[in-house]
């Protein structure tokens, strides 16, 4: 197997150092194939001119109803903000449908997604449609909700889209990566997180949506307002020279249509119903936003999205950092400590 150009250039920069610190030169040269793995994937996106925001959304009003179908259709779409670096909805009961730039990837083709990611939200139904779910003949919707948040549970390439089974719509991305310093760019890598939409209604039962009429787009868009298709994820994918997995178009769409599984708020009668704060999943209290504790009665609450992938690194590097300095004190200090003893025992060998 041909050797990477990152392995090679830190194999050589390590020859010429000499010190009795093996920890801050394993640290030393950890940086710097972080540091030429980072600058030699610089090159491998080139950014495409692409449709503004305004052009790859249909001009369809923000205040659409559904009406008594149980196709539900996409109100509004905006960039996304959330972490890492735009590529994730940081609003609850948002998904990815599309991306606002694309570039290509040099290295065997293909289209990459670039931030930001642009999230959409389903709009809440006039009526609800009847159904043979178990639900009240007067109940209304009174928000969308995102449920059962997770990291996909596929390996490998299977990673960058959400699982077959389930009804779970892709709204953020495990890593993001700089195209380049001079383009304030970036492209998903890594593992899909994967939410499940949800009717939350009046009663305080949970009304999941599932996948419907699904297809391949011509590209890494799903199409916002003029298509109403939210993202399932990605099929094809290329390799990065980290070993890493990298999202290529096209992009696996989906519309969204109520299902027949309700969360029913009965379940959680000893949790107070969940204060009337939250939905009732498999007998536990999922939290609206502002909202805390296992009966979402603590007001304060909110969506954690982690620390940035940025401040990871720091401090990773911080404390390595540091490691390695407390190790070269303690080596000096030893041999001080050596050095006097030796000096004791050649005054006391004269003495005698």
């Amino acid at each position: 197997m041909r050797q990477s150009m990152p392995g090679k250039v830190c194999f050589i920069l390590k020859q010429p150092f000499r010190t009795q610190n093996p920890l801050a030169l394993s640290c030393l040269g950890l940086l710097i194939c972080i540091l030429v793995v980072r600058a030699a994937d610089d090159d491998v996106v080139i950014p495409m001119d692409v449709k503004s925001l305004s052009e790859s959304l249909s001009p369809f009003s923000n205040q659409t109803d559904v009406g008594i179908s149980t196709e539900m259709t996409l109100c509004e779409c905006e960039k996304a903000g959330g972490a890492p670096n735009g590529l994730s909805c940081d609003k609850e009961g948002w998904f990815i449908s599309s991306f606002e730039r694309e570039g290509s990837w040099l290295s065997g083709g293909g289209l990459v997604p670039l931030s930001h990611a642009i999230c959409c939200r389903p709009c809440l139904p006039s009526e609800l449609p009847k159904t043979a779910a178990p639900i009240a003949p007067d109940a209304n919707a009174v928000a969308v909700m995102s449920i059962g948040c997770h990291a996909s549970s596929g390996s490998g390439p299977w990673a960058l889209k959400c699982e077959e089974q389930g009804s779970s719509i892709v709204t953020g991305w495990e890593q993001a990566v700089l195209v380049s310093s001079s383009i304030d760019a970036y492209y998903p890598m890594g593992g899909a997180a994967c939410c499940t939409p949800s009717l939350l209604l009046e009663t305080g039962d949970a009304w999941e949506f599932e996948r419907c009429d699904c297809v391949a787009s011509n590209d890494i868009n799903c199409g916002g307002l003029s298509t109403h298709r939210l993202l399932f994820g990605f099929d094809h994918w290329r390799i990065t020279r980290t070993g890493d997995f990298v999202p290529i178009g096209p992009a696996q769409c989906c519309k969204m249509c109520l299902s027949d599984t309700v969360h029913p708020m009965d379940l959680c009668d000893d949790l107070n119903f969940c204060s009337g704060h939250g939905i009732c999943t498999l007998g536990s209290c999922q939290c609206r936003p502002g909202w805390a504790g296992p009966d979402c009665g603590i007001p304060g609450g909110g969506m954690n999205h982690g620390l940035p992938q940025w401040l990871v690194s720091v401090i990773i590097m911080s404390s390595c950092a540091a490691l390695s300095l407390l190790m070269l004190a303690i080596n000096r200090l030893i041999r001080f400590f050596q050095m006097r003893s030796a000096g004791a025992l050649r005054s006391l060998q004269k003495i005698i």
